[in-house]
């Protein structure tokens, strides 16, 4: 699989900036046709097909990502192994926000472990378990830093 090293992190990456600022179709075009999503984060149960895993992350965006603002998924530690079409991915991630109700910063801690494959020379989700280690909540929101005070900026 030629650049399976770089594809597969992008991959990743994708996925985190999808599920910040794009669409639930965005998200659902990262997953294999026959993917499962396990966000157990929510619970111990399991979206089958990419279609499902689409309306799962509409249901996502009203209920959790339409109520805060910042919203940045990171990943760190990346690992995987690749065998033939198939990879397996294992990264820590870091969830910030900010809510728009209490204008209250937090941090969510996981990870994620995946399945892979390579469909059409596309590295897509088979198979995502989505599981968080801790919440910290209350975190005090700072969008603007007090002024620098340099001279050409406009106050």
């Amino acid at each position: 699989m030629p650049h399976a090293d770089a594809r597969i992190p992008q991959l990743l990456a994708r996925y985190c900036h999808a599920v910040d600022r794009g669409t639930p179709e965005d998200v659902a075009a990262l997953f294999a046709d026959t993917a499962v999503l396990r966000p157990h984060f929510d619970g111990p149960y399991e979206v089958h097909g990419r279609e499902a895993i689409r309306g799962w992350y509409a249901h996502y965006d009203a209920h959790f990502r339409d109520g805060v603002r910042h919203l940045k998924h990171m990943i760190s530690s990346i690992a995987f192994e690749v065998s033939g079409a198939r990879a397996a991915a294992q990264c820590y991630f870091t969830v910030s926000f900010v809510t728009k109700d209490k204008n209250e910063g937090a941090i969510v801690f996981g990870t994620y472990t995946d399945v892979l494959a390579c469909v059409e020379g596309h590295w897509l989700f088979a198979d995502r378990l989505i599981e968080t280690s801790f919440l910290a909540p209350g975190l005090t929101a700072v969008e603007t830093f007090p002024s620098l005070g340099f001279p050409g900026a406009a106050h």
